[in-house]
């Protein structure tokens, strides 16, 4: 992606003592129930904690659900990052989504506080919409952004030996186009069309009762669990769930392999950009300060099972009674032939695991 890189700081639009909307159209995006606001007039909310760069910050109210896009449809981008706070409240959960069009790409749950400004980097690619909301009152469930950044993706040109100058996607398909070849050309590479893998982990909720294929490590006992462990905690969906149960640190792991699955070629996985999209959910028991947590590591290996690369979520803890969602975007190094997903249950609080995982999911996306 070329096109050019946006950083929404906020602190170019019209000055303000107090806080004003958004303009419709700012910093190459269109912008939809977005408002801004001079943080310092505001020294019992987040908003200061939050600033990063000048005096301002970005907001959304609660309850209703901000959209950012790009200004043509046609137009994809990456959405890199931005930092987050919770405006009024001590903590909130806030829903974030990203899109092609209509079609609902990413989506996670972030948990925000309003005495540390949290950065959320998703990575998220081919995209031309992201939305945030969070259920609950206005004022009382507002949210501080700052400093958001994402890249257009542009055009390029690419002249394959032997062919004619052509136009393509400088960096990826878009889910309505591809890049062709001049068919008298004689590549360097394969063509990168779009990749669209539907979820490759087998069994990815317990659904079948079993833990079969996952497999445990060493001695420890993680199993499946059907809402009786920790009574208040029952499933995410259907009727049963992952759990770590005893133990300090407890690992279930699924190997997938992704050469030859679904269209996946080692020419695509070595030529092409393409990404491990993840996602889960977790719930844990609240236990006050040190709640029991979970994560997923994916490990890539090559052909003979060598270790390319290691890759941890940040441990995750949703303790507030109800399930969140965790999904994030991991380059495949070159190479790669097949991925370990592994779910990981960590005990900081009593001598059991009071941490489970559910709906895991595994899909390989281009970058």
């Amino acid at each position: 992606c070329s096109l050019g890189e946006v950083d929404a700081t906020f602190d170019d639009l019209t000055p303000t003592t107090s806080i004003a909307v958004i303009p419709p159209t700012y910093d190459n995006l269109t912008w939809t129930n977005g408002h801004y606001l001079y943080a310092a007039s505001y020294p019992s909310s987040g908003y200061p904690l939050l600033v990063t760069s000048g005096s301002y910050t970005g907001w959304y109210q609660g309850n209703s659900m901000l959209t950012i896009q790009s200004i043509s449809n046609t137009d994809t981008f990456i959405f890199n990052e931005v930092y987050m706070i919770a405006g009024w409240t001590p903590t909130l959960t806030t829903l974030i989504a990203g899109y092609y069009d209509s079609t609902q790409l990413y989506n996670q749950t972030v948990t925000l506080t309003q005495t540390s400004k949290y950065l959320f980097i998703p990575n998220w690619s081919g995209i031309n919409k992201i939305t945030m909301y969070t259920a609950g009152a206005a004022t009382t469930y507002d949210v501080g952004i700052e400093n958001l950044k994402i890249t257009y993706c542009s055009t390029a040109t690419v002249t394959p030996p032997g062919s004619t100058t052509q136009t393509v996607k400088a960096s990826q398909a878009t889910p309505a186009s591809y890049i062709t070849l001049n068919t008298t050309a004689t590549p360097t590479q394969p063509a990168c069309a779009f990749v669209n893998v539907s979820n490759l982990l087998v069994n990815p909720g317990a659904e079948t009762e079993l833990l079969s294929p996952w497999v445990i490590d060493g001695t420890s006992a993680p199993g499946i669990d059907n809402g009786t462990f920790d009574a208040s905690i029952k499933p995410h969906s259907g009727g049963y769930q992952f759990g770590g149960f005893s133990g300090q640190a407890v690992t279930l792991t699924q190997n997938i392999v992704i050469s030859g699955t679904q269209g996946i070629t080692p020419a695509l996985i070595d030529s092409c950009k393409l990404a491990a999209h993840i996602s889960f959910w977790e719930q844990g028991l609240n236990q006050g300060a040190n709640n029991d947590d979970a994560q997923v590591i994916l490990a890539f290996l090559d052909v003979n099972n060598v270790l390319l690369q290691n890759i941890s979520t940040p441990e995750v803890d949703f303790s507030a009674g109800v399930w969140g969602q965790y999904s994030n975007v991991y380059t495949i190094p070159v190479g790669t032939r097949s991925i370990n997903y592994t779910m990981k249950f960590i005990r900081h609080f009593g001598t059991d695991i009071d941490s489970f995982i559910d709906d895991n999911a595994l899909t390989i996306v281009e970058q």
